[in-house]
């Protein structure tokens, strides 16, 4: 960025000239004119009550500098934009009420004011000075620290879109107490996961060239999406947390005319019934032949997928631990069904 400092000063003054010319129209926006046009409508319906004889809520309409940015009282402008449009300013038992025209000058005069506000506080200087991260900054920054892959943005609230409809812009990052202590908390479980004491982890292997058989829910009730996988693994010893790595070795025969198989890999469990709860876990294309399969990796964590409990359901569902799911798909998402695939 030091290398074109001129590029850099043109932005940020054509910024500040836009935000100047902004406000220079803004008197003009629907031709609404504050000392011509709005401040009778003030006099006439909010100075009895809130004017130099009365100030009720402390509120006083007569002497608000109508200046947004700079005038102090943008807040209660906007307090009072609120109350016009619910139509409780005038209150009702007020003997004079707005007609159409008032109401108008009123909201529109108001509403323009707090945009251009609005836009001068977010160009003002041409940049903002600090910002926290976003989910996803936070995410990669976490991981090229520790060197873990986890999903360290789970926990971390969402980023408001700018008017603009970017997500990392500064004047809307801001950093409030509670996405402190959110972004706390998820740092210091990243150490926890990063920094190992005490004994070895056990080591869990499970291994199969032959789908498991069993039971999976495939009825569509209560809004549940039937599954019906072209290979299970069912695990049913397994670690509540900590990385996994998944092999398969995966070829196909592709009947002639027909695209390559595209690979899902999905991994959850059978709490009941009615449903199977999974999360996808990752997805490739099968381009080799099924006498030279494929190897492929995926690796994860386990705490990040769905898990059976530590009871187990009942005699009518036969996967009581967790279990990867391996389906096949054509271009357009449908389930494949060949003979060979493997």
């Amino acid at each position: 960025m030091e290398g074109e400092p001129g590029e850099i000063h043109f932005v940020n003054v054509w910024k500040s000239i836009a935000a100047v010319a902004a406000f220079f129209a803004s008197d003009c926006a629907f031709g609404v004119d504050f000392e011509k046009d709005v401040r009778p409508v003030l006099q006439k319906l909010c100075f009895e009550c809130h004017g130099p004889d009365t100030q009720k809520a402390d509120i006083r309409f007569d002497t608000l500098s109508p200046d947004f940015l700079n005038g102090g009282g943008a807040d209660t402008w906007h307090d009072a934009l609120d109350q016009i449009n619910l139509g409780e300013m005038p209150p009702a038992k007020a003997k004079i009420q707005p007609n159409a025209g008032e109401r108008k000058i009123l909201t529109t005069w108001l509403n323009e004011q707090l945009k251009l506000a609005a836009a001068a506080k977010r160009n003002a200087g041409g940049r903002v000075a600090s910002r926290r991260l976003t989910r996803y900054e936070y995410a990669n920054t976490m991981r090229d620290l520790l060197g873990i892959e986890y999903d360290f943005a789970r926990e971390l609230p969402p980023e408001p879109a700018s008017p603009e409809g970017f997500l990392n812009n500064g004047a809307t990052l801001e950093f409030s107490p509670s996405q402190l202590e959110t972004a706390l908390a998820t740092a210091r479980r990243a150490l926890e996961i990063a920094i190992v004491s005490g004994e070895k982890p056990k080591i869990f292997q499970v291994s199969a060239n032959k789908t498991a058989v069993g039971k999976l829910p495939r009825k569509k009730d209560g809004g549940a999406i039937p599954v019906n996988p072209e290979f299970i693994l069912d695990i049913a010893e397994f670690p509540r947390s900590g990385e996994f790595e998944l092999v398969v070795k995966a070829g196909a025969v592709v009947p002639d005319g027909h695209d390559f198989p595209r690979m899902r890999v999905s991994m959850g469990c059978v709490p009941g019934i009615i449903h199977v709860p999974r999360k996808l876990i990752g997805e490739v294309d099968v381009t080799a032949p099924a006498d030279e399969p494929e190897t492929f990796v995926f690796r994860g964590r386990m705490e990040d997928y769905p898990q059976a409990g530590e009871r187990k359901f009942g005699a009518n569902v036969d996967f009581n631990g967790v279990i990867v799911m391996l389906d096949f798909l054509d271009a357009d998402g449908n389930e494949l069904r060949h003979e060979h695939s493997r």
